[in-house]
């Protein structure tokens, strides 16, 4: 399931710039899913006022299915990290660790940090957006994930400290592994979430502290991992019915979880508990495999270059989203008066949810283009096996 660019595992020449492109591992496909799960993230966000109103309950969990989008992303790290340095290994002998951390700092700290610092003016400037110097501390050490903020505008930087602590530790747990150990590996941390899940529940501990735990949500990056070790995603032949029946059982999945399970419920049972996060996990894994080589497949619109650039720009997209649909709500309050027993006007539900994907867009296009294209070009010289062009 990877680029036409990249041959065979270790057999790559790799004298030169040339050899260098020839090792290239760039698979389409997964900048497209990474839009999708951008996508599902914010059409969860922007709808949630006009959901909560919906009957019957199937409506509103459909809605809420798409926050399990961070799940996605989530498997999606895991898997290409995992494949990533599992490639450097064997063309390179070896896995360059201070590299690996260079790269990720310069691929996520510069907009990280830079939007932390928007969202400290804007505390300073607007009394609705305050935040804690305390939670703000926790944030600049990537410990977001210590406790959910009632913030709205840095509220989704919890994940991006969970992804951090997972490329903290994983590299030194690949260096020198097979893929059966790492396939162990995985399927330990499996082990360790629902017993870290089993105990929270035990303990008292309620939603979001079970949902933000790094502990407890290591299922999506297992199932990535056990994906990339296991070689699951050179099941080259999968044709197109049976990707489409791979992303309904994700869909379902994800529909089990949230309509049965009740995943985002603050008062979790053991059982739904132990069985709908694993099927999150599930689900993810489902829509990834579906996705790997789709478009050789027959899934065109995979390929297409406009979700490819949207999925390109999608850290943007979803660091920038919850500040865009604030900033839209604000002024749609201001055109329409105030919301109606805590709940916004039918009018506006249709123009926050256009206008806040449109300044999402725009914001993560210039954050791109400006901000974050510089470091990605500078991280180029650290990288060992080169993945999508800047």
């Amino acid at each position: 399931m990877e680029s036409r660019t990249q041959p065979i595992d270790g057999l790559a020449d790799r004298t030169g710039p040339a050899g260098k492109a020839a090792t290239r591992f760039y698979v389409p496909e997964l900048d497209t899913l990474r839009f999708f799960a951008f996508l599902a993230v914010f059409l969860h966000h922007a709808t949630g006022p006009a959901a909560s109103r919906w009957q019957p309950g199937v409506a509103l969990s459909l809605a809420e299915a798409g926050g399990l989008g961070v799940d996605l992303f989530f498997t999606l790290s895991a898997y290409l990290i995992t494949k990533l340095l599992l490639r450097e290994e064997t063309v390179e002998g070896k896995i360059d660790v201070r590299s690996f951390y260079v790269r990720r700092v310069l691929r996520i700290w510069p907009l990280y940090y830079f939007y932390i610092g928007v969202a400290y003016v804007l505390s300073l400037l607007i009394s609705q957006l305050v935040i804690a110097p305390g939670y703000l501390a926790l944030l600049l050490v990537f410990l977001g994930n210590a406790r959910m903020p009632p913030y709205p505008v840095v509220t989704l930087l919890w994940s991006v400290s969970l992804e951090e602590q997972f490329y903290l530790i994983w590299p030194l747990v690949v260096r020198g592994k097979s893929r059966r150990s790492l396939a162990m590996a995985a399927t330990t941390m499996l082990v360790i979430a629902s017993i870290a899940r089993f105990l929270a529940i035990r303990f008292g501990y309620l939603n979001p502290p079970i949902w933000i735990n790094t502990f407890t949500r290591l299922d999506p990056f297992a199932v990535g991992i056990l994906v990339a070790a296991l070689r699951l995603d050179e099941m080259t032949e999968l044709n197109l019915v049976a990707r489409m029946g791979l992303g309904l059982l994700g869909g379902g999945a994800w529909f089990f979880a949230i309509y049965y399970c009740e995943f985002y419920s603050y008062f979790p049972t053991v059982m739904r508990t132990m069985v709908g996060y694993p099927a999150v996990a599930l689900g993810s894994g489902a829509f990834l495999l579906a996705s790997l080589g789709a478009g050789k497949a027959g899934a065109r619109f995979m390929l297409n270059g406009w979700l490819r650039y949207l999925g390109k720009i999608s850290y943007g997209l979803y660091v920038y989203h919850l500040l865009a649909l604030i900033f839209v709500g604000f002024v749609c309050n201001k055109m329409f008066g105030q919301p109606v027993a805590g709940q916004p006007l039918l009018i506006e539900w249709p123009i926050v949810f256009a206008a806040g994907f449109f300044l999402t867009v725009l914001l993560a296009a210039a954050s791109y283009r400006w901000l974050e294209s510089p470091f990605l070009r500078l991280k180029g010289r650290f990288t060992h096996i080169p993945s999508r062009p800047v």
